[in-house]
């Protein structure tokens, strides 16, 4: 006897990969936003450092470097 799907079937399919991937999307976009915020915040400063002449240029690029920007 062939295996076939119902609506119904496909339906609970449906709700049933909603309710797993939209929690994984959510933590996912969540984690990503976290670490390009973390990275923006941190590349500003140390611009900031700069202009206020606190370090110098090269100190800059090896933070720049040291922060993977």
């Amino acid at each position: 006897m062939p295996f076939s799907i119902g609506p119904g079937e496909l339906i609970l399919v449906l709700i049933i990969a909603l309710i797993v991937l939209v929690p994984v999307f959510l933590i996912w976009a969540a984690v990503r936003f976290a670490r390009t915020s973390q990275t923006g915040s941190a590349r500003r400063i140390l611009h900031e450092c700069l202009a206020r002449g606190e370090i110098t240029l090269d100190e800059y690029q090896a933070a720049r470097r040291a922060i993977g920007g």
